[in-house]
């Protein structure tokens, strides 16, 4: 891509690029991001809004492990999550979301599952019982929960967490993907 604005070529959800340079990717060209204040916008979407079936997927470089990394994050606060998923600073990856009328839900895989200067593809998924944290196509991280996600007015953030946040993600990121269904691994 070029420019400042990541199109979105099967749902129309483009978003404006602050800061985030171009540069070559795993599937064509990714987004870098700086780690102190570079993200993607999308605006909040009736299609990003998933109940049922959800997959979410991209494939990540980190240029530095840092506290909280966020890959994406479709969430107001920080305890109203519809769905985030962020890079720890041991190299853990975490899955969360909010099932209607409860608390989020979070899961993880083990540490340094991801490292620095390496592609990885991150699937996560939830089915309305189970979520499950894919890399590079092999199940690392699952937690049981019951019921439809809770969706929420928020922009899609990638490459950040919610507003008020400093979390920020220090690498690339390259072909993200949101499904209202769920895939077995991503890959």
């Amino acid at each position: 891509g070029t420019g400042g604005i990541a199109y979105d070529s099967v749902s129309g959800n483009d978003g404006t690029i602050y800061g985030a340079q171009w540069t070559t990717g795993q599937v064509g060209g990714a987004l870098e991001f700086d780690g102190v204040n570079d993200y993607v916008e999308v605006p909040d979407d009736d299609s990003l809004d998933i109940t049922g079936d959800l997959t979410i997927a991209a494939w990540v470089k980190l240029d530095a492990l840092a506290d909280e990394q966020f890959v994406l994050a479709k969430q107001p606060t920080d305890t109203a999550d519809a769905y985030a998923i962020r890079i720890y600073e041991d190299g853990g990856v975490n899955f969360r979301f909010k099932i209607s009328g409860m608390e989020y839900t979070s899961m993880f895989t083990p540490a340094s599952i991801v490292t620095t200067g390496s592609w990885y593809h991150i699937t996560a998924t939830y089915n309305g019982s189970e979520g499950i944290i894919y890399v590079n196509g092999q199940p690392e991280g699952s937690e049981l929960a019951s019921g439809n996600l809770s969706t929420n007015d928020a922009e899609l953030l990638i490459g950040r967490e919610h507003p008020g946040c400093s979390n920020f993600l220090n690498g690339k990121i390259d072909d993200v993907r949101i499904y209202s269904r769920r895939a077995n691994s991503g890959l």
